[in-house]
């Protein structure tokens, strides 16, 4: 049985390798299956397909480098009502991994307020023993994407809860 290698993070052309079990695939972009549409399939139902692939695909890919996802029906709901976040949350989960390796942990949760009706996905730094710069860097993760994030159909935050990993 071959081993399994670490997660490609290299773009070719419009496809991106995904981790998929055991085994690598090439997963094509939403602007590949637009283009692949049936003329006779019906639009709506279409654009959910679409959304429904490239979520599960980048989901897939996240669990395969190793980032907790604690409520993954919670945070694929949500990602198909802001198909616009996919990439963004995508991106910001790949540059706190980079900034955080293991033995942190990098989870993406849907966090929801008991107080008031409102929820956002949430990218959580987790660590057993926490570095005094841990907020610098969740910082400058968060400043990096703090334009794209303003202008997204939802928020996305990163941030510790200062718990250990789970």
């Amino acid at each position: 049985m071959s081993t399994v290698q670490p997660v490609s993070r290299q773009y070719f052309g419009e496809w991106e390798q995904a981790y998929a079990g055991s085994y690598f695939v090439e997963v094509p972009t939403p602007s590949q299956l637009t283009s692949r549409d049936s003329e006779n399939a019906d639009s709506k139902d279409t654009d959910l397909t679409i959304a429904l692939v490239y979520c599960d695909v980048m989901m897939t890919n996240l669990l395969g480098k190793g980032i907790a996802l604690p409520n993954p029906e919670d945070i694929r709901r949500n990602l198909l009502c802001h198909a616009d976040m996919t990439d963004l949350v995508k991106r910001i989960c790949d540059d706190a991994l980079d900034r955080f390796p293991k033995p942190s942990q990098v989870a993406l949760e849907l966090y929801k307020d008991p107080e008031i009706e409102d929820e956002h996905l949430t990218v959580y730094v987790r660590q057993y023993h926490y570095d005094d710069n841990i907020l610098d860097v969740i910082d400058d993760v968060r400043l990096k994407f703090e334009e794209e994030r303003a202008s997204s159909s939802s928020r996305i935050h990163i941030t510790t809860d200062f718990e250990p990993p789970i």
